[in-house]
């Protein structure tokens, strides 16, 4: 006879800044012990829309945003796709996507950032609400540019962001709600063109860079407190994205 674990894998309200993460710690420590004492196999289940319940990621639900073209969402791995993008503008803009991010710490919701914004869904991308942030161009809205997650930390929410694709003014802006609220960050330093790229050191989440499109890249070591300037070699610029390695 062979026994096997199954796990749901539960996080109760109220949730706590590390209560998935513990949950997830705790839920291995028990898979490691049951391997030792030779159990068969593990097993868990994805639950869609029950909140305290929906914290197994289901890897064949996946998302995309699309240049010119919207968000999309495939919930077969891949093998098909369907847009997202109603809802996303109510002007004549072309739906013009940047990025999308998941919420890790409230399921169901999805951001989306872009030329005219930022969008959140609660309902996995089925409907889209605009997420009211500083604007800062004329037609009172904020090119958005990429948006990121602190890692260990999924209630904070970064988005690279200025007033167009080209402009002389570089934005961040945070959130440290999971979302409901954002700030324009202080950075101590005013970059001169559109805030394009954004990372964040998951081995060391204290550490992250921003850069322009103009070619500056500013570092912090202190969650974003402090920010110092770390120039690229003469002649670089464009610097649309960028990456820890």
């Amino acid at each position: 006879m062979e026994f096997a674990l199954f796990y749901e894998i539960p996080v109760p309200r109220p949730w706590s800044r590390n209560a998935e993460l513990d949950a997830y710690q705790a839920v291995i420590q028990q898979a490691v012990r049951a391997d030792e004492l030779g159990w068969h196999s593990f097993w868990t289940v994805e639950h869609h829309f029950l909140e305290e319940y929906s914290h197994c990621p289901n890897p064949e639900v996946l998302y995309g945003a699309i240049e010119v073209g919207g968000v999309i969402r495939s919930r077969d791995g891949g093998e098909h796709w369907e847009n997202l993008s109603h809802g996303q503008y109510v002007n004549d803009d072309t739906v013009d996507m940047h990025g999308v991010l998941p919420s890790s710490s409230t399921p169901g919701t999805v951001f989306s950032v872009a030329r005219a914004g930022m969008f959140r869904s609660t309902d996995w991308g089925d409907h889209w609400t605009r997420v009211q942030i500083e604007p800062l161009n004329a037609k009172g809205q904020t090119y958005c540019r990429c948006i990121s997650e602190a890692p260990g930390d999924p209630q904070t929410l970064w988005v690279s962001a200025g007033p167009n694709f080209q402009s002389d003014l570089g934005v961040l802006f945070r959130s440290r709600d999971g979302g409901e609220a954002w700030e324009r960050v202080d950075m101590g330093i005013q970059p001169k063109s559109t805030m394009f790229g954004l990372t964040l050191d998951r081995r060391e989440p204290a550490r992250m860079y921003c850069a322009t499109r103009g070619g500056e890249v500013f570092g912090s070591r202190d969650q974003g407190a402090t920010w110092n300037a770390y120039p690229l070699p003469q002649g670089a610029t464009q610097a649309y994205a960028l990456a820890c390695a």
